[in-house]
């Protein structure tokens, strides 16, 4: 389950960066068609829903949010490799230059979301398993001294992707 707080706040931020890159990439001397406009600010964006929605704890919020953003650009980078070739940059160039970019982004609307809003991940995580085991009842005299009829035994939580 996902804040609502959380996936506003970084939607937005994701539009706030998308508009930020879609001005970085208007400085060029060509004009930029609206197709490749659209592409730009809706990966970014797309960066800030995906953070927002997410609920994997990947050790820390930077890690998160920087990771979150290259996953997300991916499409945008492969797309660069079409550019024509100019004297200002090369298409490899291109394709680096967006998925750090995008991760640089991620990271800013992980920072924005996280620590300026506070609205962090408050969810469960869908790579870790809480196991609790429950045993039959325990006869009357064995009882424990809060008076439950069960034995439980919890273990550690275990990562699933290890």
């Amino acid at each position: 389950m996902h804040s609502t707080k959380r996936l506003i706040i970084a939607a937005l931020s994701g539009v706030l960066f998308g508009l930020a890159c879609f001005g970085l990439a208007c400085c060029s001397p060509e004009a930029l068609a609206w197709p490749v406009a659209w592409q730009i600010i809706s990966s970014r964006t797309l960066i800030g829903i995906a953070i927002g929605l997410s609920s994997l704890r990947l050790g820390h919020w930077t890690l998160h949010g920087f990771v979150l953003g290259l996953v997300f650009s991916l499409p945008l980078a492969f797309s660069g490799l079409m550019a024509p070739e100019s004297a200002e940059y090369s298409k490899g160039g291109m394709f680096f230059g967006t998925l750090v970019l995008g991760g640089v982004y991620g990271l800013l609307i992980e920072l924005i979301t996280t620590v300026l809003f506070k609205a962090g991940i408050r969810s469960t995580v869908p790579g870790k398993l809480d196991l609790e085991l429950r045993l039959p009842a325990l006869p009357a005299a064995s009882r424990c001294s809060s008076g439950r009829s069960e034995r439980r035994i919890r273990f550690p939580s275990m990562d699933l992707h290890t």
